[in-house]
């Protein structure tokens, strides 16, 4: 039995926004812009977050 958290594409984790207490967009555009195509929920976390507090210019 594996202990590897399940990764997750940014259209199925979006499906649920109240996860991440943000839009649907906001989450898509997160892992845009990361470039990152999956990632655990833990990650799209960090990713949502990183994406949120960047400066916009």
């Amino acid at each position: 039995m594996s202990n590897k958290e399940t990764k997750y594409k940014a259209k199925e984790l979006a499906e649920y926004p109240e996860i991440f207490q943000t839009s649907t967009d906001m989450i898509k555009a997160a892992f845009l812009n990361a470039g990152v195509v999956e990632a655990t929920v833990e990650e799209a976390k960090q990713l949502v977050e990183t994406f949120r507090n960047k400066e916009v210019k």
